[in-house]
């Protein structure tokens, strides 16, 4: 007896889908059924779905139905050519191409994290906890602005890390220096960081530039600071690179150039900072505070707890 159920059918009765993929074309996504024919090798566009959605189209050159490049066209499937890749940048090239741009930022937020964790254990083993003399003093306040109001007017300030200027704005209105210098390298891809900022820098605080008071000092922060003088400075505010090794240096930097009871004043007192991670921060002030003597003077609250902060030597302020 012939077969009198459509072919697409199950003996079970319940109905099967069609075979088909999506393949691209052009840029334009088709659905085109059944498999191709002919034993050439072919390029084809999948579709890769990653959690229920349609992602991105990853190129994928795969071999004939034999198995093996035909007619001599000497192409490859993608393990062959991953296999024959020269060194391990080669392999993680091509292995990038495969992964969608989703799923890709996923695995790179790992790789992150992991980096994360290494360096909060290793910040971890250091003996950062301060005694009562470092702390006795110190007030808590409830903002940015009321730390600047305690902060000495006039005077000579630096800033290191200046990004657009925000800051600076509100140093020369709230405590008015004699003379602020502005410490950054502006070299960052980011635009608030890089060099499109350094410009409405200059153009922001033109007429100050132009009278002296305010001066720019473009570079690595530990290299402008050797240019000042020592013993200038009456305070300092810190909000440079957070890592570890560079908030010590720029602190190690900063020491020589601070009058005897000048101050350090920094940003970002916190250990972990949302996507943007491990900060070193604590570790190299409280550091600080143990080798050399000072004392927290003040902690200023901020909206998501990157409290700022104000240190002097002890004794100092007597």
């Amino acid at each position: 007896r012939p077969l009198t159920r459509p072919p697409h059918r199950r003996h079970s009765g319940r109905p099967q889908r069609p075979q088909s993929r999506w393949v691209s074309t052009s840029g334009v996504a088709q659905q085109a059924a059944g498999p191709r024919e002919g034993a050439a090798s072919v390029d084809r566009s999948f579709t890769v779905g990653l959690l229920g959605r349609r992602v991105a189209a990853v190129r994928l050159r795969t071999l004939g139905t034999s198995g093996a490049p035909v007619n001599g066209a000497g192409t490859a499937g993608p393990a062959r050519m991953l296999a024959a890749a020269r060194s391990a940048k080669d392999r993680m090239r091509f292995l990038r191409r495969l992964i969608p741009g989703p799923l890709k930022r996923v695995l790179v937020r790992s790789v992150d994290l992991r980096a994360m964790l290494r360096e909060d254990a290793r910040l971890r083993t250091k003996e950062i906890a301060l005694r009562d003399e470092h702390v006795r003093n110190a007030t808590l306040l409830p903002g940015t602005t009321a730390l600047l109001e305690r902060l000495p007017r006039g005077g000579v300030v630096a800033e290191i890390g200046v990004a657009e200027g925000d800051f600076s704005a509100a140093i020369l209105s709230v405590t008015a220096p004699t003379t602020l210098h502005l410490i950054d390298l502006w070299g960052s891809s980011v635009e608030r960081f890089g060099p499109s900022a350094h410009a409405r820098v200059v153009t922001r605080f033109a007429a100050d530039i132009g009278s002296g008071r305010v001066r720019i000092h473009r570079g690595l922060s530990w290299d402008m600071l050797a240019m000042l003088d020592d013993r200038s400075l009456d305070w300092a505010y810190l909000d440079a690179a957070h890592d570890y090794e560079s908030v010590a240096r720029d602190l190690a930097a900063l020491l020589p150039k601070l009058k005897p009871d000048g101050l350090i004043v920094g940003d970002d007192y916190v250990m972990w900072a949302g996507q943007t991670g491990r900060y070193g921060v604590v570790e190299a002030v409280n550091e600080l505070c143990l080798r050399e003597g000072f004392e927290f003077v003040h902690l200023a609250m901020q909206r998501h707890m990157h409290l700022k902060y104000a240190l002097r030597r002890i004794g100092a302020g007597r």
